[in-house]
């Protein structure tokens, strides 16, 4: 619904991060589904890996790109919540705060919540389809919040022996 105006209770605040040569705006619908269920959500696009940067040559490489995601969420945390927030206005409740993606962006999602320096805020994460295998084990096992991962068992992509698994039996 356009327009429509805040409720008065805080929301929960889930930054969602697009996959491997996505962009935000093809998560519209899931995005909007999370809103409409009381929600707050941003989504971010990840300069250096949208299908833009990738189609004009631009795109990042490995190593920086996977530096700038995890930046692009901690600024977009603190933006949400610091000195001058970017969501005045509404009310977030500081304690339910996720970082959600789907496939390089649940790496991101897991890279946010099993860095050294995990960003105070993140008290979950959630990934689809989830690429884990190049996240070092130091990284996962970091992990210390609450972590959904949903699989497809036929996915080729991101297959369950190689992703999914890794991360959920350590």
């Amino acid at each position: 619904m356009r327009d429509a105006a805040p409720i008065a209770a805080s929301s929960p605040l889930v930054v969602w991060s697009h996959g491997r040569t996505g962009t935000r705006s093809a998560y519209t619908l899931l995005c909007e589904a999370l809103a409409g269920r009381g929600y707050v959500v941003v989504a971010p696009d990840h300069p250096g890996d949208t299908l833009f940067d990738w189609m004009t040559g631009a795109a990042a490489d490995d190593d920086t790109n996977g530096t700038n995601r995890v930046a692009d969420v901690h600024l977009v945390l603190d933006a949400m919540f610091d000195a001058h927030p970017v969501g005045a206005g509404i009310a977030l409740d500081a304690s339910r705060v996720a970082v959600a993606g789907h496939s390089y962006g649940g790496w991101t999602a897991l890279a946010v919540a099993g860095a050294p320096e995990r960003h105070p805020r993140v008290r979950a994460v959630a990934g689809l389809q989830s690429l884990t295998r190049s996240l070092p084990r130091a990284v996962l096992e970091r992990v210390g919040v609450p972590t959904l991962l949903l699989v497809g068992e036929r996915d080729a992509t991101t297959p369950p022996e190689s992703d999914a698994d890794r991360a959920a039996h350590l």
